[in-house]
């Protein structure tokens, strides 16, 4: 009896000891993955209250007259101001001066700017580049954090048009071709939750801010960037897919000839395509390219600018896609050059 008592002791013992032992590990681990590791989830955000839905157009927009502060860390002193068109700029007649060279730049977060100041963004630096040229030039700066082809071609169709710019910059990225545009599951949501963006639910908020090593171990299991890649990818093979891509974009094209002005596309890579990173090649911009040479769009492609040994030094940090101040200012400079040298201005 007192041999079995103390075997269940030991047994208790060593149960306790194998529990605070895994209760360390998992401690120690959780404290390494936060200092070594930054979750690509860890970047900037746009603050509650600025992209509000639009049930006209796009889906939803930029909140008009809005001030406020990227969230993230890092980012929450980097300021995002609109005018009252819910544009990051300063205020533009639909008039123009017949001597002046309207420029209206559609895209994304990209053109937006996301993560940079204003003064920072390619557009804005584009402006001062080509106005301190001699030029004179106005850009409409009509970027919006989201926004794919379908957002943009509504966009244009509804607003932009009516700037009667004599150049449309289309800033095009890899997943342009993915449909965000359903106006139905937009009304849906903001009837359900109170906004056009589903949330996570509590749970998943609180694993995210207080179990980054679970994130850690869930991205190596499931590869989730690599599975992102591939399905996107996988859209440019899809025929329906690159068929309705190809005619949103075509459809734009003829509006702006038929208006006398010039359609450019700029080809923004995504890093992970370098030569010196994850290497996925750059498959789809030669897709756009030849669409382009078949329908006389003229193309800046930046991917021969970017794709460089210190290509991290023009991107924000543990980002793929989004500039910093570095890159804005290679990127502006690039179609600068090619603008005035193609003969475009």
């Amino acid at each position: 009896m007192q041999e079995t008592e103390k075997t269940n002791n030991e047994l208790k013992k060593n149960l306790i000891l194998l529990v605070f032992v895994l209760a360390f590990c998992f401690v120690f681990f959780e404290l390494i993955v936060r200092i070594m590791w930054t979750s690509p989830s860890e970047s900037y955000g746009y603050p509650p209250g600025f992209l509000i839905p639009d049930f006209v157009s796009a889906g939803y927009k930029n909140q008009a007259n809005f001030s406020g502060f990227f969230v993230g860390k890092g980012y929450e002193n980097i300021s995002i101001k609109t005018n009252s068109k819910g544009l990051r700029d300063y205020e533009h007649d639909y008039i123009k001066n017949n001597k002046t060279i309207r420029i209206l730049g559609l895209g994304d977060s990209m053109t937006f700017g996301a993560g940079t100041e204003y003064e920072d963004t390619y557009l804005r630096i584009l402006e001062k580049k080509l106005i301190s040229s001699g030029r004179d030039v106005e850009i409409i700066k009509a970027g919006v954090g989201g926004y794919n082809l379908d957002e943009e071609y509504a966009y244009y169709f509804d607003e932009g048009y009516k700037y009667n710019p004599d150049i449309v910059l289309y800033g095009f990225v890899p997943n342009d071709i993915d449909n965000n545009l359903n106006l139905t599951t937009i009304k849906e949501n903001v009837e359900k939750y109170g906004d056009f963006i589903l949330k996570e639910s509590s749970f998943e908020q609180t694993v995210k801010k207080n179990c980054k090593s679970c994130i850690f171990v869930y991205s190596l299991i499931f590869n989730y960037d690599k599975k992102y890649y591939e399905t996107m990818f996988s859209y440019w093979d899809n025929e329906k897919k690159a068929e309705h891509f190809n005619k949103k974009l075509l459809e734009i094209k003829n509006n702006v000839t038929n208006k006398n002005a010039t359609l450019v596309i700029i080809l923004f890579p995504y890093n992970p395509q370098f030569e010196n990173s994850l290497n996925y090649g750059f498959s789809i911009q030669e897709k756009i390219k030849k669409l382009a040479q078949d329908n006389n769009i003229s193309v800046i492609d930046l991917s021969q600018n970017l794709d460089v040994p210190n290509y991290k030094d023009y991107y924000l940090f543990n980002d793929i896609c989004h500039l910093n101040k570095n890159g804005n200012e290679l990127t502006a400079e690039t179609i600068k050059t090619e603008l005035i040298r193609r003969k475009i201005l």
